[in-house]
């Protein structure tokens, strides 16, 4: 205690100098933050597939849907999918979003498999997956709509809203094909920003009743047995990217990511570890006279060290909680111009491994000066 009591009476004498360090630390806090949510930003997009995205399965596109309909084959991208499967004799599981729109409200449910649904990792504001998400700034507990399964017949659904998305989103929306060899999960993902409202329901929601009709003109494909020969039969007809190789674009993407932020990471943290040894110099500086009277007082130079050890240990650890609550807030209150505001536990950890790094950092020169002061020095600048 009574090293707290040493380092708070040393920042109450320097309130302006301390506020100054910890605005600094603070800011530099929430820069890494953002680095690290950006990351995290990537990696979430294949959470929801990397259980589906094996040896057995395939992202495919049915290239024949318009010319179906044109020809009068088909009357919606439903039929066009049988007819594309029509010829594939052993078993398969078909994994997709099929978006339907409630036109009374203007909003559109974005059906997922449950296979995806239990992996999305997109953050939440609220709540969690259990049910239902909506996008953000949806209050209502329960989504009720009319689904048209014929023409003539409708069903109504109740979809209970478990858990809300943060404003700058992605939806898992299959309806982009990128005919090159670079496809990674991103591809099977939407800005939010193109739907003013929109909820992601797990497709369990709708058992017993067909909703094909909706689906649109990408999907992935499990094959349990032969599945090159499965394969082979659907690229005469469709566009096909094998599941593996997906997978392995999205960390090659990823790799990439990582590459071009870890020199900015390393240059900020060179000057940062710099500009703490420094802030760490001054902080000794002042501290200079309270280290006379503390060895008057019978402490030892371990015992001086340990509390400007203390004092540092405190302005880094309200640096951590400003750095964070802000965070928090721009987060909940998802401010526009600020990019992946996710507060994670990934977040938490670079901060704790941060603030480590810089209190060890910023303990190196009174180390040193410490070993090479000797108690007349001390006593001397004590008076």
């Amino acid at each position: 205690m009574s090293y707290l009591k040493l380092s708070f009476s040393s920042i109450s004498k320097n309130k302006l100098t301390f506020l100054l360090i910890i605005i600094e630390i603070a800011a530099l806090f929430l820069t890494v933050n953002f680095l690290v949510s950006t990351l995290a930003d990537r990696q979430m997009l294949t959470n929801g597939y990397e259980k589906i995205l094996n040896d057995n399965t395939a992202v495919v596109w049915d290239s024949k849907f318009t010319e179906n309909i044109i020809n009068g084959l088909s009357n919606n991208l439903g039929q066009s999918r049988k007819i594309l499967l029509k010829d594939i004799t052993d078993d398969y599981e078909i994994y997709d979003t099929i978006p339907i729109t409630d036109i009374a409200t203007d909003t559109v449910i974005f059906v997922v498999s449950d296979e995806i649904y239990n992996d999305l990792a997109l953050p939440l504001v609220s709540g969690d997956y259990s049910d239902a998400v909506a996008n953000y700034g949806y209050t209502d507990s329960e989504f009720s709509f009319n689904y048209n399964i014929d023409g003539k017949n409708y069903r109504n659904f109740n979809i209970k809203i478990s858990g809300t998305l943060t404003a700058d989103t992605y939806v898992p929306i299959m309806n982009y094909f990128s005919t090159g060899n670079d496809f990674t999960t991103k591809d099977l993902y939407e800005n939010s920003n193109a739907y003013r409202k929109f909820i992601i329901a797990r497709k369990s929601v709708f058992d017993g009743t067909d909703i094909s009709a909706n689906c649109t003109p990408v999907f992935m494909i499990h094959f349990p047995e032969n599945f090159d020969e499965n394969i082979a039969k659907l690229r005469e007809k469709a566009g096909v990217h094998e599941g593996k190789a997906v997978l392995e674009n999205s960390q090659s993407a990823l790799l990439r990511d990582l590459a071009d932020f870890i020199p900015i990471v390393i240059c900020v943290l060179v000057v940062v570890i710099i500009g703490t040894m420094s802030i760490s110099i001054i902080l000794n500086k002042y501290n200079e006279k309270r280290g006379g009277v503390l060895w008057i007082c019978g402490f030892s130079r371990k015992q001086i060290l340990f509390a400007h050890f203390v004092n540092m240990l405190i302005i880094f650890v309200v640096a951590a909680i400003l750095s964070i609550g802000a965070y928090l807030i721009m987060s909940l209150l998802q401010i526009e111009l600020v990019v992946s505001a996710n507060l994670s536990i990934a977040n938490i950890i670079a901060t704790v491994a941060l603030s480590l790094i810089l209190i060890l950092a910023s303990m190196i020169i009174p180390a040193i000066k410490s070993k090479n002061t000797s108690p007349v020095e001390y006593l001397r600048r004590a008076k």
